[in-house]
């Protein structure tokens, strides 16, 4: 079974959330309707090209008939180009340009989130995959004990008191590892709705002994964290966006 890195349940995710790719579709249709408003500015050549041919005899005064033939070619060439139609076309250009921004500041918004939810749920389950391992040894190890205390039992070589507390932490450590299971299987189905994995293949996941190790780990104050979230987050800068396009209705 293959091991899901971080990075590559990453890469499945921007590929396959299903979120993620109705918004991509969303702003490529805000950047045509845009580009669409930007070449109805541009002039307009038309060309239309005709031929009409006739046959017929006409008689003349002295009895006579004579040929009626007609040839005709028409062609036309038109150019036409918008020279002022008030600012309509310049507020609904203006008005396409901040919905494509918008658009797109949403995409990247839902990817940061995406990505967010994505490595918090991936580092649980790892964390989890430990814990599942360890009180699976626990539980082994209550039970050989119990089966021991059985075997010391039977001979009177100890009080059924021993036995009974040694039931006692072997259920409490089956109902945790039960519970451990259950939070694993939880946050794992969480991760794939992420992802967009429909499949029904069981994700493995590295052990921490795995990861590299991360000696210091500096840390920003959280001043700049507001600061930097205030001219860089995409779901800051689109707010700013529809306030902008608001004020030009």
């Amino acid at each position: 079974q293959n091991v899901w890195w971080l990075d590559d349940c990453i890469r499945y995710a921007l590929s396959n959330n299903h979120y993620l790719q109705q918004l991509k579709k969303d702003q490529m249709l805000a950047d045509n309707r845009e580009k669409s408003i930007r070449l109805s500015w541009l002039p307009t050549l038309s060309a239309s090209a005709g031929h009409y041919a006739g046959f017929g005899q006409s008689p003349t005064y002295n009895g006579l008939y004579i040929h009626n033939n007609a040839y005709t070619m028409l062609t036309d060439i038109s150019f036409s180009m918008p020279v002022f139609a008030g600012l309509s076309q310049h507020w609904q250009r203006q008005t396409a340009q901040q919905a494509t921004k918008i658009s797109c500041l949403q995409e990247r918004a839902f990817e940061n989130e995406l990505i967010t939810n994505i490595i918090s749920c991936y580092y649980q389950c790892v964390a989890l995959t430990e814990k599942m391992a360890f009180s699976h040894k626990q539980v082994l190890a209550c039970q050989h004990q119990k089966k021991t205390l059985e075997a010391l039992f039977s001979m009177g070589k100890v009080e059924a008191s021993a036995l009974m507390e040694c039931d006692a932490r072997t259920a409490v450590c089956e109902k945790e590892a039960i519970s451990v299971r259950e939070q694993f299987v939880s946050t794992a189905l969480l991760l794939c709705q992420y992802m967009g994995k429909k499949d029904t293949l069981p994700m493995v996941f590295p052990k921490k002994k795995d990861f590299p190790d991360v000696k210091e780990m500096i840390m920003p104050s959280l001043q700049e964290t507001y600061s930097y979230a205030l001219q860089h987050d995409a779901n800051v800068l689109a707010a700013k966006e529809r306030v902008e396009q608001c004020r030009h209705m």
